[in-house]
């Protein structure tokens, strides 16, 4: 008869990055190892919050299934003697695998004639080999940074405060670094009353979720996604999509709510990359434009609080969010005040490769770079000056207080400088156009000089 299976796993909070990462090698590990046990199973579902990764496995059979494996020993000529008799070889063959010698047959193969020997084991109960996997699966899971807590050697990317093992109803024993597995699992930190006991496997999310824990990550999202539209719902706003925002988000809570906070609409004056920056990479925030594509003066924040203490929740997230801006726009306006050809006397004491010289060493470089594909290319006198002069420029905003803040704007910042400086448009593209493209699949340059400058 097949049960379900359970392991979750009860940590301090993770990071988004050891969530998703965590929830990948579980059930790919858990995978090869069942299979490796000779564990025949059903679906593998893996499950995760910030406080927990979760494996359910369901249709695990009682036993492993019986074995008999053929094992090529020594030749024939090494096993028997002239007279047909068994050398000390093929004595100690069968031996070896638990056998009597007559049991031992002689085959033909490609190289030759060998002894072969037919290995039969039978399968234990699950029951009796869970214990050691579901501790091997745990120990398996490898993260980028870990680290070690009290006075074990066991190493995860956060401490790990409860184990959850079951098997159909009944817990599979097993200890790790001196915490031992049970059915006792934790709700959500303020909102659940307290400790969770799991039933079984199949109750598992259900059970969770009456402790406000929604641990299924897709759930999760929509929870989040129809939160978003409720926020902005009858305003004239939509929430501007944020690359990975969604996805940290929905990673960093376990029972999302959504609110709208607000900031002063003097930061508009802003670029709209800095306060989009400021928003959805440091914050987690989700920026918010109106019905014609501008920015509006207003954010929505996936929280994980009790949502009876929202006006509280919106009040802390906007006094942050203020802060942000201010460092913000004094950071612009300090780097206004010098323009980029001013600073690339500062990068000389950059260094871009020991034994390369300094980005100002690097940047003269690519000035010489450019006319020779310029030339090479036949392109226009137009062509050629605006993209030499935007490899003169184009790491000056290195030195910037922004980049320096905010170094995703690497580029971009250039280009705003370039633009407040009285660079044309082309030089000023090229500047921001001259890392494309970042990654596999990221959008090529879209102008000439560009294009010049990026090669």
């Amino acid at each position: 008869m097949a049960r379900d299976l359970l392991l979750e796993i009860g940590t301090e909070e993770l990071p988004w990055g050891a969530v998703r990462d965590g929830r990948r090698q579980l059930a790919a590990n858990a995978s090869s190892m069942l299979e490796k046990e000779r564990l025949r199973r059903g679906d593998i579902a893996v499950y995760s919050t910030p406080r927990r990764l979760a494996l359910v496995v369901t249709g695990l059979e009682e036993r492993q299934e019986d074995m008999a494996a053929e094992v090529r020993g020594p030749s024939r000529e090494a096993a028997y003697d002239a007279e047909g008799r068994p050398t000390r070889a093929a004595e100690g063959f069968a031996r070896s695998r638990g056998l009597k010698v007559e049991d031992l047959e002689v085959r033909g193969t490609e190289k030759g004639d060998f002894v072969f020997a037919t290995v039969r084991e039978e399968g234990r109960p699950a029951r009796e080999v869970l214990p050691g996997l579901l501790e091997a699966l745990v120990r398996s899971l490898s993260f980028r940074k870990s680290m070690r807590w009290g006075s074990g050697e066991f190493r995860f990317a956060r401490p790990v405060r409860w184990i959850v093992a079951l098997y159909g109803d009944a817990v599979v024993p097993f200890t790790l670094d001196g915490l031992e597995a049970g059915r006792t699992s934790r709700g959500h930190r303020f909102l659940s009353p307290g400790d969770v006991e799991v039933t079984d496997p199949r109750a598992y999310l259900g059970e969770l979720r009456a402790s406000f824990v929604l641990a299924d990550e897709e759930v999760r999202r929509q929870a989040v996604i129809a939160g978003i539209e409720e926020a902005v719902s009858g305003r004239g706003l939509r929430a501007v999509p944020g690359g990975d925002t969604l996805d940290e988000v929905i990673d960093l809570v376990e029972y999302p709510h959504v609110i709208m906070g607000s900031y002063d609409a003097r930061f508009l004056e802003l670029p709209r990359e800095v306060l989009e920056t400021a928003m959805q990479e440091h914050q987690r925030y989700f920026p918010v434009e109106d019905a014609r594509g501008g920015l509006a003066a207003a954010f929505l924040v996936v929280h994980n609080g009790d949502p009876a203490q929202e006006e509280v929740i919106r009040r802390g997230n906007e006094r942050v969010l203020r802060a942000r801006l201010e460092d913000a726009s004094f950071f612009y306006r300090e780097d206004l005040s010098v323009s980029l050809e001013d600073r690339m006397g500062q990068l000389q004491a950059v260094v871009w490769q020991a034994r390369l010289g300094s980005m100002y060493e690097k940047s003269q470089r690519l000035r010489e770079l450019c006319g020779g594909i310029c030339a090479m290319a036949h392109l226009s006198p137009e062509v050629e000056e605006a993209s030499v002069r935007a490899a003169l420029l184009c790491k000056s905003d290195l030195v910037t207080s922004m980049v320096s803040e905010f170094p995703s704007l690497q580029g971009v910042m250039g280009r705003i400088y370039a633009l407040a400086g009285g660079e044309n448009e082309d030089t000023a593209r090229a500047i921001e156009e001259h890392y494309r493209p970042r990654f596999s699949g990221d959008a090529p340059p879209s102008t000439v000089p560009g294009t010049v400058l990026s090669l």
